[in-house]
């Protein structure tokens, strides 16, 4: 059974995140769901999940999906005394990833990056609650087809 577009999509970014050099090591994911809060892991977690599709009309004979794809980004935080510098290392690794994907065109499925979110750009409640940073940035791809 084939992949739908939006799954193909998620294991492309996937892919793409697990290519990418960045700031902090990790190994991302693939995943329908996340829980919350982490178990008591040092490690960074960094998961993608398909999250929606939206279909509209592109013009004649066209349809527009937009396909969206949330990247959660999730740490446990070590002591106190170092906390202030710990969030700011993972808030520049969460911009790493936004940076990373913008412009991005994939081609299997043919779609094309055409924004981000990232708000709020962490959970606070997650930091008092749990000691744990959470960031979710929302990818949108977008899928331009001719109707058969």
């Amino acid at each position: 059974m084939p992949d739908s577009k939006l799954i193909g999509i998620a294991e492309a970014v996937k892919d793409l995140l697990d290519a990418a050099s960045l700031s902090m090591a990790f190994t991302p994911t693939r995943e329908h769901v996340t829980d919350v809060e982490l178990p008591d892991l040092s490690d960074l977690a960094v998961t993608v999940i398909p999250r929606a599709r939206e279909l509209d009309v592109a013009g004649r004979a066209m349809s527009k999906q937009d396909l969206l794809i949330d990247v959660a980004i999730r740490k446990k935080l070590a002591a106190v005394d170092t906390e202030q510098a710990q969030i700011d290392a993972l808030d520049y690794f969460t911009e790493e990833v936004v940076e990373l994907l913008a412009f991005t065109r994939l081609t299997d499925p043919d779609a094309e990056w055409v924004g981000s979110e990232n708000v709020p750009a962490y959970d606070a409640e997650h930091l008092r609650k749990f000691r744990q940073y959470t960031s979710i940035v929302t990818l949108r791809f977008r899928v331009i087809e001719v109707a058969s």
